[in-house]
């Protein structure tokens, strides 16, 4: 059996881009090793209604929206450093599973197949360039496999790379992310037992009902608390997120959580994941195979959002269709990254460099920095927008008003602040023609501003 395309892993990114590579006339193939209804993530996720936008892809409604137009409060890992309050937030809260079985069903209405409870067994090769795979499919009584030829093989399939640690060429220039690059992140809604405890808890925090509060630096600079207690103060979301090489894990900051609002009743839903924080991969595409999502590193360095970008990148793939006539071609495949990485990939490339400089920072400098008001609104809205932050001269002159009651903190921050437009210039500037030599040297150059080692292109 042959299809234009294949696409290994059904979550938000993957089935964008089997819609999406169907809207082009293509016969695709969406494939996922788990049930096609548990597909994706299962919690909810902030995401900047614009990227659904510059995807082309409808914006979520109804029960698929979870909040739209709330308000935020940004604080340290305690309430007296201070509050940053985005009123609206410009992000809105996604129902993932929802928006998952919508953009299956587009795809399946559009032409595409849809196959769950099928794992990526073997990768087929010629020359080191992917002519198809086979699947295993898990639900028939006797191993039974698929196999499929195509001429694109998309990754979609998360962290694990199932694709990716299959295909030569994308092995070697993908190395797995380090611990340090790796976010733990652990999300949870529950029941509330007690709607008045839980109103007389918001209010004291200066909040209402269906604001968002974020808790940052709670176990380092590079992690976060956050509660979201419903209008109707029926349920609450907690979400905790900490980088992997931290001592404590996103399930014990849950524990510890929870433990702290006893208004909490039993917990709905619950699901814990490794997400990438590092800039995208330099190299997302091979002849023959792309990477897509979380298996790309297409994941906001910020705050661990991948949701978005994961679309948009969906999209730049199907729009690299017209870079040439082959499907697959060398061509289509790097007019592809080169796309990504001149756009929302720049963006990325900008919020790891920053990310880099400041991960190191201990809570009680995370709580200083907002204390001494370094931390402004226009900012934080811009990385929940996911956006470069515009640093005007009132910006530069408060941070260096605030350096003199905090030499050494402002001095570790600003270096970072400072790469984040250079990381973003250079982004746009990636390779527009297939040239590996010039690829390498823009990698090399992107590392160092980022503060990283180059990958291995």
């Amino acid at each position: 059996m042959r299809y234009d395309a294949v696409v290994v892993g059904a979550g938000p990114a993957g089935s964008a881009a089997a819609l999406l590579l169907a809207r082009r006339g293509l016969s695709v193939l969406l494939a996922d090793q788990r049930p096609l209804s548990r597909a994706g993530p299962s919690w909810s996720a902030a995401v900047p209604p614009r990227l659904f936008r510059q995807a082309g892809i409808d914006l979520p409604l109804g029960p698929e929206l979870g909040a739209a137009g709330f308000r935020q409060a940004i604080e340290g890992p305690a309430p007296e450093h201070g509050q940053v309050v985005l009123d609206p937030c410009p992000a809105w809260a996604v129902e993932l599973p929802l928006l998952v079985a919508r953009l299956q069903a587009e795809a399946a209405a559009t032409g595409a197949t849809l196959l769950g409870r099928a794992r990526l067994r073997r990768v087929r090769l010629e020359r080191g360039r992917p002519q198809g795979c086979s699947l295993q499919l898990l639900d028939m009584r006797d191993v039974a496999t698929m196999d499929l030829g195509c001429s694109l093989l998309v990754d979609a399939s998360g962290l694990a790379g199932a694709v990716r640690q299959r295909v030569p060429g994308l092995r070697a220039a993908c190395p797995r992310p380090r611990a340090d690059q790796l976010c733990h992140a652990a999300w949870f809604r529950l029941d509330i037992a007690d709607p008045q405890q839980a109103r007389r808890w918001i209010e004291s925090r200066g909040l209402r009902p269906g604001d968002f509060l974020a808790s940052n630096g709670t176990h380092g600079a590079w992690s976060t608390s956050a509660v979201h207690v419903g209008q109707d103060l029926a349920h609450a979301d907690l979400l905790t997120g900490l980088r992997s090489d931290q001592a404590a894990d996103a399930l014990q900051a849950m524990a510890q959580l929870r433990a702290s609002l006893p208004w909490l009743g039993r917990a709905q839903r619950r699901c814990a994941a490794q997400i990438p924080l590092r800039r995208p991969y330099a190299r997302l595409a091979v002849p023959g195979a792309a990477l897509l999502g979380d298996a790309a590193c297409q994941v906001f360095p910020s705050h661990a959002s991948g949701v978005g970008a994961g679309l948009v990148a969906a999209a730049c793939l199907a729009a690299s269709l017209d870079a040439g006539a082959e499907l697959g071609s060398e061509e289509q495949t790097w007019a592809y990254q080169a796309a990504f990485h001149r756009g929302v990939g720049a963006v990325h490339a900008a919020h790891d460099a920053f990310r880099v400089g400041v991960d190191r920072l201990d809570g009680a400098q995370v709580g200083r920095l907002l204390e001494l008001g370094v931390v402004e609104p226009v900012h934080s809205a811009a990385t929940m927008d996911q956006l470069l932050p515009h640093i005007d001269p009132a910006t530069l002159f408060g941070a260096l008003r605030a350096s003199r009651r905090a030499p050494g903190l402002v001095a570790r921050l600003a270096p970072a602040a400072l790469r984040m437009p250079l990381a973003h210039a250079l982004a746009r500037r990636y390779p527009s023609q297939p040239d590996r030599r010039a690829l390498r040297a823009w990698e090399r150059t992107r590392a160092r501003l980022v503060g990283d080692r180059p990958d291995p292109i």
